[in-house]
């Protein structure tokens, strides 16, 4: 049997008797943050989206809201969607900050 081979069946018995190694757990940890970080990030987009989108709806003012109706229900509806997105984002951090607890 040539060395080159005796060493790879060799290599192989021992990675068969060691098993698989155990799971990093700063991979695991980075992997969360970098989670979170963008969690983070997604809410402060909708939050920018939603600001601006409440401008805009006060920028019509009160006889605008009237003349613009579809105008006004379509910014309403974003605004309350971007609500919904912030706090789905909240509760994913909060979730990912449950798991760094553990």
């Amino acid at each position: 049997m040539p060395p080159l081979e005796r060493l790879r069946r060799e290599r192989d018995n021992l990675r068969a008797r060691l098993g698989e190694p155990p799971d990093n757990p700063s991979d695991t940890y980075a992997w969360i943050q970098d989670q979170i970080v963008r969690e983070r990030q997604y809410a402060a987009d909708a939050e920018a989206r939603r600001g601006r989108d409440r401008r805009q709806l006060d920028a019509l003012g009160p006889i605008g809201r009237r003349t613009h109706r579809t105008e006004r229900r379509d910014l309403e509806t974003r605004v309350a969607g971007f609500d919904n997105q912030i706090d789905r984002h909240s509760r994913n951090i909060e979730a990912l900050n449950e798991q760094l607890a553990c």
